[in-house]
């Protein structure tokens, strides 16, 4: 589904059509609905694609395999360009935030059951209290499961008191290698911290998934690019949080802008 562009643009109708100010010519609106259009196709042909490569890998038979990669490749770079076509700068800055610490999606959060994890979201803040340390597992939190976000933006603001979390995006129906996520931590000896932070102090950051294109910052400074997302990686799911023993988190800002996704609105 792509939110928004069309009102929520299925593979067999426009279900509303907002036209941004200043309107666009006839012929501008027009190609800009066919391309939406296409892109509800393509991404179809996705999914459909990333099921037959499953069967085949399933299968074990090596040149059905590489027929399929191949095929499913081809199809996230036609998806890919025609994101980029349809979600403009202009558009995605139209879109509303949802504010996902708001107590409308508080019955939407998950998380998992163990021994000394806590959390909750009081006055529009999130915090979090990873698990006894005897347990040898990390507390997981998420959102946006049900809606299967494919392309969005994510604004965050957190302090992390001690420890280390991880952010997690597209996550599916498991926290594995195919997700992608930043690792922030206060320790000296994390393994693999994507960001080293000094402890208690506020931080900011915004994120784009725009096809296999993931851009963002923390904080102060241009948005870079933090990397080109692999044909392999998850190209849908929800908002994770991964927090180990003995992390203290906070989160202050949690909002994303949904532009294109396989779940209800």
């Amino acid at each position: 589904m792509l939110v928004g562009l069309l009102g929520a643009c299925t593979a067999t109708e426009a279900e509303r059509v907002e036209a941004p100010s200043p309107a666009p010519k006839s012929s501008e609106r027009t190609e800009r609905i066919e391309l939406a259009f296409e892109l509800a196709r393509i991404t179809r042909e996705e999914d459909a694609s990333a099921e037959r490569l499953d069967e085949a890998v399933r299968s074990g038979a090596a040149s059905r395999i590489d027929e399929c990669r191949r095929e499913y490749r081809e199809t996230i770079t036609r998806s890919d360009e025609l994101a980029r076509l349809v979600f403009t700068p202009e558009y995605v800055a139209s879109r509303p935030w949802i504010d996902l610490l708001g107590p409308e999606q508080a019955p939407n959060w998950n998380a998992a059951s163990l021994e000394g994890f806590a959390w909750r979201i009081e006055d529009g803040v999130l915090k979090l209290h990873g698990p006894d340390s005897g347990t040898q597992q990390c507390g997981v939190v998420s959102i946006c499961d049900r809606e299967q976000l494919r392309d969005f933006v994510l604004d965050f603001e957190f302090t992390l008191a001690q420890g280390e979390f991880e952010l997690c995006s597209r996550v599916g129906l498991r926290f594995d290698g195919t997700v992608e996520s930043l690792k922030f931590s206060t320790l000296e000896d994390s393994q693999d911290a994507s960001f080293l932070l000094p402890r208690g102090e506020t931080f900011g950051g915004t994120w784009s998934f725009i096809g296999s294109s993931w851009t963002g910052g923390l904080s102060a400074g241009d948005p870079q690019t933090l990397e080109q997302v692999k044909w392999s990686q998850s190209r849908k799911g929800g908002i994770g949080i991964i927090v180990p023993p003995a992390t203290e988190l906070t989160f202050t800002r949690l909002r994303v802008k949904s532009l294109r996704q396989s779940g209800p609105n």
